[in-house]
């Protein structure tokens, strides 16, 4: 096993995407809490990378998983194991609100750490704690967002794809945007999963070979090239195959591919 040391020069980091990487609707795998605990215990850094706001990790994990890093909002918003602000860049309002006016399908915005949504179509019956009905743009209380996302309806691949290349062709001095199967992450321009990695990997002063990367769809694509060892799954689409390092059947599994 390899153990931490103050100098970083022995730290193995693992940054896992979220959504159906490390949590399943609903619930994690025992056995990936399990690898996760072991690898923290000898000495290994255990961070999250997601399209999800702060307190959208926070509240599924809470008493299950202790991170060392919070890469959020695809890259937007980084925080430490104790949840302080290590960068985070924001989108002006107004921008999101011009964006929001051209493609016409439920948005989630991202506004203080907590996730808004704005329903064009049906409000879904159930809401989490972070969550909460935006019935207007007008009732954001700032000049800015963190985050947002667009949210196509199940098998519009091809529409999410087109709605992703007009914002990085259109917006590309304010945003920067990555498909999520139908769904459209959007955060500040020059940000990125793989990005808020190599932030990590910078912070923790860790060999580039030592730093590991592991996501399930098309928007975890910056977040496997920016691994110095990179992991994927079979259900992955195969762009993402093509820039994995393994593929392996859980996050568990490949923690010990790191140890």
């Amino acid at each position: 096993m390899i153990f931490y040391n103050s100098d970083g020069g022995n730290v193995v980091i693992l940054a896992s995407d979220f959504d159906n990487t490390l949590y399943f609707r609903g619930h994690f795998k025992k056995d990936d809490l399990k690898a996760i605990k072991a690898f923290q215990e000898a000495g290994g850094k255990f961070g999250v990378c997601t399209g999800r706001p702060l307190l959208g990790i926070v509240a599924p994990t809470l008493g299950k998983i202790k991170y060392d890093f919070y890469i959020c909002n695809s890259g937007g918003a980084i925080y430490d194991q104790n949840r302080d602000v290590l960068m985070m860049k924001k989108i002006p309002l107004d921008l999101a609100r011009e964006l929001i006016s051209k493609v016409h399908v439920d948005v989630s915005i991202i506004h203080n750490e907590k996730m808004l949504f704005y329903y064009y179509k049906k409000i879904p019956k159930i809401l989490h704690p972070h969550q909460r009905v935006l019935k207007s743009l007008d009732s954001i209380d700032d000049d800015f967002i963190m985050g947002m996302s667009f949210h196509f309806p199940k098998g519009q691949l091809a529409e999410a794809k087109a709605c992703t290349d007009m914002i990085n062709e259109q917006y590309f001095d304010h945003m920067s945007a990555f498909q999520n199967n139908e769904h459209v992450d959007i955060c500040a321009n020059g940000c990125s999963k793989g990005a808020g990695l190599k932030f990590i990997e910078d912070y923790f002063n860790t060999p580039h070979h030592k730093v590991g990367a592991i996501g399930d769809s098309f928007n975890d694509i910056s977040l496997l090239q920016a691994g110095g060892v990179s992991f994927t799954f079979d259900y992955g689409p195969d762009d993402l195959k093509k820039e994995a390092d393994y593929i392996v059947g859980s996050v568990g599994e490949s923690l010990k591919y790191l140890l």
